[in-house]
């Protein structure tokens, strides 16, 4: 499977609420998955027979030190 095969699986099976953000044009194509989500894409991306992944290769999160407002619940 190439990435954008990947993606449009996880997409059909997860939905945009668990698969929120994707770049399939860069060097090294990512897809990016919620947090919550995180654990049961990646036994999903484990086992399923269609891809059998066997490791991940990068996996990072970011802290935003300062409060942006843009983000602040309305």
């Amino acid at each position: 499977m190439n990435a954008q095969e990947i993606h449009q699986l996880l997409l059909e099976k997860f939905g945009a609420s668990r698969i929120t953000g994707v770049n399939l044009t860069a060097t090294d194509p990512w897809v990016e998955v919620a947090p919550a989500a995180i654990h049961e894409v990646s036994l999903f991306c484990r086992y399923d027979d269609r891809q059998r992944h066997n490791n991940i290769n990068n996996m990072c999160g970011v802290d935003y030190c300062e409060h942006d407002q843009k983000n602040a619940a309305k």
